[in-house]
């Protein structure tokens, strides 16, 4: 068995830390030696190992891999959610999933990985040389509730990515990154991000910036649910975000906000709101890249999915225990 984190370790031991005193504290003091207690620290152990993502072995496969790490900065936030792509006929986070994978074709037998913000920044997938994971990521990209959004802030994007990879070349130097930033744009408030994109630019070999909407925009739908995603019906004039100022808040793609990021990063931008995606994005790294021959290559078999049951156990007998308390406290009154 091995771990693989989908936060930074030290994010991790962190909150291992914070469980151990949490759950020494409640054996030393009597009077929070309790069931309640020793549950909900429970949940939140269950929860560091599911983040500490356990797997095993699952056998080999052959592979031709290359020397290519292709990372993917996804912007997430409620304004993805318009529908102004492909003549209106798609949202922008969809036409963001056929393009990771229509990307991940032009580099096959590379690492992928995908840095998301939705209502936090966080890695969606740590690098993996699975393009089928990749796709099922891509597919899994929908905006959160704006609600819960904190609006595009992409320096903590930048930042994430940049620790991560900077961490990755130390040990291997002789893999050459690409990155590809998917984003409508859009700023909601004050950020650093060109400040972190140079200092991403010292680390990636190639990419594109890749932007996302009209001009013209379009109102952005209200997400209470994934069920939303569904059926348009479900946005009616009272399902999309109103606007402080009155009316309806109209995103648009911000092209200058977009090529900022591009000059910074030093690759080039492209406006993908129309059409199929270039095919030769990926052709200058794959023919300098290094394919190493055929190899078995480790697959593995995820086990969060067990420790997940366990933590809906806890956390069904804990809405049991509350639920009766205030039953109790209702008929007491």
């Amino acid at each position: 068995m091995k771990v693989m984190p989908i936060i930074p370790i030290w994010a991790v031991i962190g909150l291992t830390i914070i469980a151990a005193v949490l759950l020494i504290f409640c054996i030393i003091k009597k009077k929070y030696r309790t069931i309640d207690n020793f549950r909900r620290i429970g949940m939140l152990i269950l929860i560091i190992i599911i983040i500490f993502r356990p797997v095993i072995r699952g056998g080999t496969s052959e592979a031709q891999l290359t020397n290519i790490n292709v990372y993917f900065i996804v912007d997430v936030t409620n304004s993805m959610a318009v529908k102004d792509c492909d003549n209106g006929a798609k949202r922008r986070y969809e036409k963001v999933a056929e393009d990771i994978k229509e990307i991940a074709k032009q580099f096959p037998g590379a690492q992928y990985s995908i840095f998301a913000q939705d209502i936090s920044t966080y890695i969606a997938l740590p690098l993996s040389t699975n393009s089928d994971t990749l796709f099922s990521y891509a597919n899994a990209i929908i905006p959160k509730s704006e609600y819960y959004s904190s609006g595009s802030n992409l320096s903590a994007l930048f930042e994430l990515a940049a620790e991560n990879i900077s961490t990755y070349k130390k040990g291997h130097p002789d893999r050459v990154n690409v990155l590809f930033v998917l984003s409508d744009g859009e700023e909601t408030r004050t950020s650093n991000d060109i400040v972190s994109a140079k200092s991403l630019q010292k680390l990636i070999g190639a990419g594109a910036v890749l932007g996302y909407g009209t001009k013209n925009g379009g109102k952005v739908p209200s997400v209470s649910s994934y069920r939303d995603f569904e059926d348009d019906s479900y946005f009616s004039e009272d399902y999309y975000v109103s606007d402080p100022s009155g009316g309806y808040h109209v995103s648009r793609i911000n092209e200058k906000v977009l090529n900022d990021y591009a000059n910074a990063l030093g690759i080039k931008y492209y406006n993908r709101t129309e059409g199929e995606i270039d095919k030769t994005l990926g052709d200058e790294v794959m023919k300098n890249a290094k394919s190493e021959s055929v190899e078995s290559v480790d697959s593995y078999i995820e086990l969060y999915w067990i420790v997940c049951l366990a933590l809906l156990g806890l956390m069904l007998w804990d809405f049991y225990v509350v639920f009766n308390k205030v039953l109790l406290e209702r008929k007491a009154k």
